[in-house]
């Protein structure tokens, strides 16, 4: 690794530690917010933000390749399935 790839590895770390630090702060400022709720806004957003960076990264065609792969969409499936378990 370079010293730009070091430098960018440490900022997003610090970036990582820094979201884990305020989420106990922004997680008790919302405390009367029911968890359906927010767990509905959180798919939501992410689907919307997810389209957005393929649209911005121009990754359409690798996505309608993707989907005609029956094994490749199980695999996803099965892993938004374990993730989503955790």
């Amino acid at each position: 690794m370079d010293a730009k790839q070091t430098r960018l590895g440490i900022i997003l770390a610090l970036a990582a530690y820094f979201i884990w630090g305020i989420a106990p702060a922004y997680f008790k400022l919302i405390y009367y917010v029911p968890a359906d709720e927010i767990l509905t806004h959180r798919v939501i957003w992410s689907f919307f933000f997810m389209v957005a960076l393929i649209s911005v990264s121009r990754q359409w065609p690798q996505v309608k390749k993707l989907l005609k792969t029956p094994r490749k969409i199980f695999l996803l499936a099965l892993s938004a399935v374990l993730v989503g378990g955790n």
